[in-house]
């Protein structure tokens, strides 16, 4: 608020405050750390901007909860985390007492980073010192690919030299090689000298000034011993104004970062300050200034782009670096002072999001800039250091899963625990909800690279930075190929074709109007929500609503997708334009090689390598479709990428077409195969009141067509968007209040809410507190997927506040008091739990397997446990040499980490595999691939 002197701030209990619990009487910035952990259940907080004539305008309290298994992380104040760290040197990645045992890591996980940074650092000894790089730019030039050319050399020759001075002086650190010390100062005395006014300001490039400032004040403590004091001084002085400037644009004139941290670059910039505020302490007094500016901002806010459930908004490909970059910040407080960073819960839940949203086997990453980018070392290295840190065997198999390589940069020399014994995710869903960012992914198998993968986003950051233009967008992967895409290229910031066509929501799989007018870019008011999200073992259901990111000229601007497993997505649009007017509606789809429309404009094929997707629009009757195979802007002109992505293959954009109208409701069907497998026909009916499909194995999906009230679909009532009657007996009730069986109720809620159940498992959501009510005879036991009961009784709402889920019986009165169901009033969110005697997740006995591998038999011992899904699964590694395999004989069930199940599999050594259901023989014979002059011969 402006003209306020402060913000008052209390922490209660109880909703209306009437015990205040903790109070902070002034706070003079946005944000606050608690020095204490709380308790376990629910609290309420609120604040009040202090004016000069005290009166109090509270904020509408917010309640939060905190889980009786949550991981206390108090936040000292920041005198006492500075007080933590050692006056002496060196501080940066290891103190003085604890220099031994860094050094170690030169015998074992740091082994080959070290012997790689040393050949590189031996291979540069005769090198000149790289002259201070120019810039022929005025600031403010409008970027074109000159520029961009000239900037790439300009960082490459700056930061290049400051990762080249790193490089050195960590050989010395690691060594303690004089010679190699001395080197590294010649570099850090010579990069000092640059002009701070220069090629190498802020002004410039931020990116090359802060690599200057950061990584010389690291040399500069690594080094502390052998610099002169002059030398030391001269040195300060450089850091000072580089730090001083990054500073002021960061926190002075203007919004300061604080209260606006949605900076990629910006935010980088801030934990590098303090860094540099680390390693400067106690050698000039603005080390301190910038230390309590920082830090305690920097333990608040982190991450910008994401919750406390591990997700990144900006998309993967900007996660890997970022997450990076943060990840030095955090590190360096860790080892200088031994604040744990790794604590805070969403650095807890970071290992969920590549496991979801980036797994093993993906060909692409999903959503926002640089989404082109496959899993690659930046994963694994990432993997290692956050299983390590959290000592989270299932992190540990998704990077070994990955079969790749660590980034092998000089933060892998302390990063990973080869100790920790990798167990693959038996105990984690296959869906997910990252609730903060707003994205869905859900997966046929997390286990499978060769997986059934939807990504869904409808996300409030918008389009803002490298968010893109995509709210209720998706993408499928399958079969090990991307084929339902996000298109365009990310050539660079800014560039034409970046924001004529790769941020705009014609670029994606999304919903345009009238020739392509979508979502606004740049905007992070432009968002989307995700209203309801399940999980279930025979189907998951995600909605989104996008009406804000049509900023006006929809009404509605809803997506609803079903995914029955294994391989078919129904998707639902309901849309309708404002202020009675019309608008022709285009369904968006896009493909990176073969996209050709069915002769009906009523879907398309889409092909790439080993895969196809299958897509049919069955509502409305009529379509008109096009595919494009140039990128076009809105206003119909080609903007072609450039620079590195001048020369990549156009991708296929289809738009299919509705008649004009005021709203419509599209539904689609599509599914993943195999190339070779035929594609099941979905039977589509039209009763006037609801569509049915009938899908190969009877299942039926019953979509709403009726405008109110309750639809009657065969024997079932329901008033919701859809209801899905699985062939098994599962049923799910999408964004509803009422399911009726014959006229008997089966589930009744207060509030629209997505609820899938069957005999076993019963998945629910709704965004706020809501009551349910579901009628099952045979409903005995509530259990939650670790096993506990939620305790039946009487309803008390300290249940609830503690649990954030409260169950009471549903009794008979007219039948002796017999329970014909559960009343569950649940916080609002996705709730997941199984029924009765359904297992639950749990380790089992170790199982033997028997392989054999070109005649010669093995035993093999494996791990088994239940998965979430109540299966047997086992794991484990065969003894075997790299190469290609024919597999003769296997379990249905068996899925190799790195590539799955094919009739033919290129093994690494030692390859390592699952197998659920009940494991038996397996049997290999190695292909012998003949030299291409022997077979001519």
């Amino acid at each position: 608020m402006d003209e306020v002197n402060g913000y008052r701030l209390q922490v209660s209990r109880q909703e209306d405050f009437c015990e205040v619990i903790y109070e902070c009487e002034y706070l003079g910035v946005n944000y606050y750390n608690f020095p204490f952990a709380f308790q376990s259940g629910t609290w309420y907080w609120r604040v009040s901007p202090i004016n000069e004539n005290e009166q109090w305008v509270w904020s509408t309290p917010r309640k939060f909860r905190i889980n009786q298994e949550a991981v206390p992380f108090p936040v000292p104040l920041v005198e006492e985390i500075m007080d933590s760290i050692p006056d002496s040197h060196p501080r940066i990645w290891a103190t003085s007492d604890r220099l031994e045992e860094f050094r170690s890591f030169v015998n074992g996980k740091g082994k080959s980073i070290y012997e790689k940074t040393l050949h590189a650092v031996m291979s540069r000894m005769e090198e000149g010192l790289t002259p201070e790089p120019t810039f022929n730019y005025p600031p403010g030039y409008v970027p074109d690919e000159q520029w961009i050319e000239d900037c790439n050399r300009l960082k490459k020759e700056a930061i290049g030299s400051t990762r080249k001075m790193q490089e050195t002086a960590l050989i010395y650190f690691v060594s303690g090689d004089v010679s190699m010390g001395l080197h590294a100062k010649k570099q850090l005395l010579h990069i000092a000298d640059w002009d701070p006014a220069g090629a190498t300001s802020y002004q410039i490039d931020h990116q090359v000034h802060r690599a200057i400032a950061y990584r010389s004040a690291i040399v500069f403590d690594w080094l502390y011993d052998l610099l002169s004091q002059d030398e030391k001084q001269f040195v300060l002085a450089t850091l000072k104004v580089r730090t001083e400037t990054m500073l002021g644009d960061l926190s002075g004139s203007g919004i300061p970062i604080t209260e606006n941290p949605y900076d990629s670059h910006g935010w980088t910039a801030f934990g590098y300050i303090g860094i540099i505020a680390v390693a400067l302490l106690g050698e000039i007094p603005e080390a301190e200034l910038w230390f309590k500016q920082v830090v305690p901002a920097y333990i608040n806010l982190l991450p910008p782009w994401g919750g406390e459930d591990g997700g990144w908004a900006q998309g993967t490909g900007y996660w890997q670096v970022s997450s990076f970059m943060n990840k030095e910040m955090m590190d360096v407080l860790l080892y200088a002072s031994g604040f744990n960073l790794y604590d805070k819960a969403h650095a807890r839940n970071e290992g969920r999001y590549p496991l979801y949203a980036y797994p093993h086997g993906s060909p692409t990453g999903v959503f926002g800039d640089e989404n082109d980018i496959k899993p690659n070392g930046y994963n694994v290295s990432l993997l290692r250091r956050i299983a390590e840190m959290q000592g989270d065997a299932r992190l540990q198999w998704a990077w070994k899963a990955l079969g790749q390589s660590p980034l092998n940069v000089m933060f892998d020399y302390f990063y990973g625990d080869d100790s920790l014994t990798p167990i693959p995710p038996y105990d984690w869903p296959k869906a997910i909800w990252f609730q903060d960012i707003g994205w869905v992914a859900m997966h046929s198998e997390l286990y499978d690279p060769l997986r059934v993968s939807l990504y869904f986003k409808s996300s409030r950051y918008g389009s803002y930075n490298h968010s893109h233009a995509d709210q209720n967008s998706f993408i499928i992967h399958a079969y090990g190929e991307d084929l339902a895409i996000d298109s365009g290229w990310y050539d660079w910031y800014g560039s034409t074709h970046h924001e004529k066509f790769t941020r705009q929501t014609l670029a994606h799989n999304a919903i345009t109007l009238n020739g392509g007018v979508g979502q606004p870019v740049h905007d992070m008011e432009a968002s989307g929500t995700v209203t309801g999200f399940v999980t279930h073992p025979l189907f998951d259901a995600a909605s989104g609503d996008a009406l804000a990111a049509y900023e006006g000229s929809l009404d509605q601007a809803e997506r609803h997708i079903l995914y029955i497993r294994p391989n078919l997505f129904v998707i639902i649009d309901r849309l309708r334009c404002t202020d009675d007017t019309d608008a022709v509606f285009e369904w968006r789809l896009h493909a990176a090689e073969q996209l050709i429309i069915d002769e009906d404009a009523k879907g398309a094929r889409i092909h790439k390598g080993h895969a196809g997707l299958n897509v049919k629009l069955h509502y409305p009757e009529q379509w008109q479709a096009s595919v494009e195979e140039k990128y076009k802007d809105q206003q119909g002109k080609e903007v072609r990428p450039e620079g590195r992505f001048a020369h990549q293959p156009d991708q296929l954009h289809a738009t299919f077409m509705t008649p004009q109208s005021g709203k419509t409701m599209i539904v689609s069907t599509l599914e993943p195969h195999r190339i070779g497998e035929i594609p099941h026909r979905v039977r589509c009916e039209n009763d006037g009141n609801f569509l049915h499909l009938t899908l190969k194995d009877r299942t039926s999906v019953y979509i709403r067509l009726a405008e109110e009230g309750l639809v009657t679909a065969d024997r079932y009532q329901f008033d919701a968007v859809a209801l899905v009657v699985h062939s098994s007996g599962g049923v799910m009730l999408l964004r509803g209040t009422k399911l009726f069986l014959d006229g008997h109720v089966l589930i009744e809620s207060d509030s629209i809410c997505t609820v899938a159940i069957d005999d076993e498992d019963l998945a629910a959501s709704c965004l706020e507190e809501w009551e349910l009510r579901i009628y099952r005879p045979n409903l005995k036991k509530i259990k939650r997927m670790n096993g506990v009961d939620v305790e039946a009784g009487d309803a008390t709402r300290e249940q609830l506040m503690m649990s954030g889920v409260q169950c009471e019986p549903i009794v008979e009165q007219s039948s002796a008091n017999q329970v014909k169901g559960a009343r569950l009033t649940m916080e609002g969110g996705a709730h997941t739990f199984r029924l009765n005697a359904a297992p639950t997740s749990a380790e089992g006995p170790d199982v033997e397997l028997k392989v054999s591998i070109d005649g010669v038999m093995q035993k093999v011992r494996m791990r088994s446990a239940i998965d979430l899904y109540g299966r047997q699964l086992s794991w484990g590694s065969l003894t075997n040499e790299e190469g290609e395999y024919r597999i003769i004989d296997a379990p249905v069930g068996l899925l190799f980490d790195v590539c799955g199940r094919q009739e033919n599999v290129v093994l690494p050594q030692n390859a390592s595999f699952v197998v659920y259901e009940e494991p038996r023989q397996i049997v290999l014979e190695k292909i012998i691939h003949q030299p291409e002059n022997k077979k001519q011969g």
